[in-house]
């Protein structure tokens, strides 16, 4: 079994453990101070709202990852095999699509997100919220 330090005894704790830890101890401060940060109304909807477009978001990102990979590995191969030529007409064509897809995917978000929204169950102010740029 390895063993690892305690990152709570390591000054140059890495970004994403020292924020996790600044959130609890944030948190951890609001609710004994009496929960005033839970009672505030319009944090409620910008959490509702930023919860119906994280699935979408997600999506997207998913979508691009997988093209990079796609296209990582064509790249790669090419390389591999000694072609060089194919290789960069593999990296020129995966900028050329990313680009082409950022595009019609905005477009297309601008145009489809009220309704898609709609359809999760998006009303009032969560969808205002949700559709706020």
């Amino acid at each position: 079994m390895l063993c690892r330090p305690d990152p709570r005894s390591h000054p140059a704790t890495p970004g994403p453990a020292r924020r996790a830890r600044g959130d609890r101890l944030f948190l951890q401060h609001h609710v004994q101070r009496g929960g005033h940060l839970l009672r505030r109304p319009h944090l409620h909807q910008a959490l509702a709202a930023l919860s119906l477009s994280f699935p979408l978001f997600f999506i997207v990102l998913a979508l691009g990852a997988g093209t990079s990979m796609g296209a990582t590995a064509l790249i790669g191969h090419a390389l591999g095999s000694g072609n060089r030529e194919d290789a960069e007409l593999y990296a020129a064509q995966a900028v050329s699509f990313g680009v082409l897809h950022a595009l019609l995917l905005t477009a297309a978000g601008l145009v489809a997100s009220p309704a898609i929204f709609r359809l999760m169950g998006a009303s009032g102010d969560y969808l205002a919220l949700a559709l706020a740029t």
